[in-house]
């Protein structure tokens, strides 16, 4: 017999209530003292940190009143709450640990212990300190510390930044707001900002002809505007978040947002957007170039560098510095030395954190490389600003004279991942190892290695991935074979487009999917490429 639903509600009501009461009453395990300390972040906030030579006894002889002790535990905030704590020069660490956490009591503006147990029943049930499981375990696993202060408005975010108090750590929160181009809101009279350069149509080349984004390409001057660091993303200065890509495609569910953090909001032409504030994060001006990929080798050669150039077109003045994000991988930072020609001021900023910029010069999307999972008509929307590509790539190469060799490099250019894995390349390598090729693993060279092996090859094979991007750096006329699963999704066609950088002649080689994934992502599927199909190909080329 089934229980009517307002017995049910009634059960899960009682339920809830006990499982609470429960909570409450079990004795939590209190951790060491040294579980919740964190040197790095401790010495991170200490102006004497490099006279230190132990941070955990300098934290236990005095140390505890003066540094923070790991991300979550605000000390000045917790003594400003127990002042007779900094009167009698107790640890508040241990006072939170003993007393505080049981009390209710939180360890920072930043983490909430009684929430985090209440929206993560699972810690709960461990017994385990709620300090203690996030960060040990809930950071990584992507748990919140504390409900995020959530806004929908940019004057009221604004405000909330503006009243942060001086912290080393960030302070998460989200918005939801309409989506807008920069494009239409520096573009009309009256707008918020003027489009300082605009660039001759026709620029981006796609499989048949110019795709439908972008067609307009521009260096835009919008002013009080607030950026997503490692997005395209700009908040304000009205109320809406700026990216040209998701205001062209958001209402088409097929073209997938492609920043981890953001999501189709349920208002129509809204974002949701979790992102960090952290006061003081302030910028008087900047040239912005960062994008949600551009730590990844073939977005940042292909979308980053054209962006890059339109600096100089648009006569941007040389003291206004690039904004980029801190962490890129050494040889994309190396990419970006190297195309600075003009030795442009670099200003590094901490990826998902807002920093708010009084005089933005922003540069439109020259390349646009749809996230198409679904394939069908949005596979091919890709296109490729070939011409500044090229003029990039150019600039890199100035820096490693071309050798001339009467006979060029046959190079296998391996690719090792976690998905998207060619499953028989050992096979593969043996084969194409007996005809003279050499297997190059490019993950384990710098940039200036990549871009000389390459240079001197004139027939490369590899499984698709971004070490294939190195096509870019060939002679004219190199052969360039590419292996990759049978998915129709696939939009292999953009290694052809990147082949007319360099002059390469490209060609698809194909096989079965494992159908290891069938989800969204399956795409990036396990698969197969006949050996025998991969030497004809090459057969072929030579």
């Amino acid at each position: 017999m089934k229980s009517s639903p307002a017995i049910k509600e009634k059960k899960e009501s009682l339920l809830d209530a006990a499982k609470g009461a429960l909570r409450k009453r079990l004795p939590r395990k209190t951790p060491q003292l040294v579980e919740l300390f964190d040197a790095a972040w401790y010495l991170k906030g200490l102006p004497d940190r490099a006279l230190i030579a132990n941070p955990w006894e300098h934290y236990l002889g005095g140390g505890f009143l003066r540094g923070n002790p790991n991300p979550m535990f605000d000390t000045t905030w917790y003594l400003d709450r127990h002042p007779e704590l900094r009167a009698a020069e107790k640890n508040p660490l241990a006072h939170y640990l003993e007393i505080g956490e049981r009390a209710g009591d939180a360890p920072s503006v930043r983490f909430d212990p009684q929430w985090y147990l209440d929206e993560y029943p699972d810690v709960a049930a461990t017994q385990l300190s709620p300090l203690l499981h996030y960060l040990k375990f809930g950071a990584a696993e992507g748990r919140l510390p504390a409900r995020l202060a959530h806004f929908d408005a940019v004057p009221a975010l604004s405000e909330f930044m503006g009243a942060l108090a001086p912290s080393y750590a960030a302070r998460p929160c989200s918005i939801d707001l309409p989506v807008g181009s920069v494009f239409s809101v520096t573009s009309q009279a009256g707008g918020a900002g003027r489009v300082l350069h605009r660039v001759a149509p026709g620029f981006c080349e796609g499989l048949d002809g110019p795709p439908d984004y972008p067609k307009v390409g521009f260096v835009a001057e919008i002013n009080d505007t607030t950026a997503i660091a490692g997005t395209r993303y700009l908040i304000g200065p009205t109320n809406f978040v700026l990216h040209d890509e998701n205001a062209h495609f958001l209402c088409r569910e097929d073209a997938a947002i492609k920043y981890g953090k953001a999501r189709r909001s349920a208002a129509p032409g809204h974002l949701h957007i979790e992102v960090n504030a952290r006061q003081a994060a302030w910028i008087e001006r900047g040239f912005h170039i960062m994008h949600e990929y551009e730590n990844n080798y073939f977005h940042f050669i292909a979308e980053t560098l054209p962006r890059m150039l339109l600096a100089e077109e648009a006569d941007v003045p040389l003291n206004v510095p690039f904004l980029c994000t801190e962490g890129l991988h050494p040889n994309i930072a190396k990419l970006l030395e190297l195309a600075n020609l003009e030795q442009r001021p670099v200003i590094l900023l901490e990826s998902g954190t807002l920093y708010r910029v009084k005089q933005m010069y922003y540069p439109s999307d020259m390349t646009s490389v749809v996230d198409a999972y679904h394939g069908g008509e949005m596979a091919r929307q890709t296109g490729l600003d070939v011409n500044r590509i090229r003029a990039g790539v150019e600039r890199c190469q100035r820096a490693f004279a071309t050798k001339d060799f009467s006979r060029g490099r046959k190079i296998f250019a391996a690719r090792n991942g976690s998905y998207r894995k060619l499953l028989n390349q050992r096979e593969i390598e043996a084969r194409v190892e007996k005809l003279g090729f050499e297997v190059v693993h490019t993950d384990e060279l710098d940039l200036e290695a990549q871009i000389r092996a390459f240079q001197d090859a004139e027939v490369i094979v590899g499984p698709t991935g971004a070490q294939m991007t190195n096509m870019v750096w060939c002679k004219p006329g190199a052969k360039v074979v590419v292996l990759a699963s049978d998915h129709p999704s696939h939009q292999l066609y953009f290694w052809e487009l990147l082949g007319r950088v360099s002059g390469a002649k490209v060609k698809i080689v194909q096989g079965p999917r494992a159908h290891v994934r069938d989800d969204i992502y399956s795409v990036h599927d396990d698969y197969h490429v006949d050996e025998d199909a991969v030497i004809a190909a090459i057969s072929d080329e030579e």
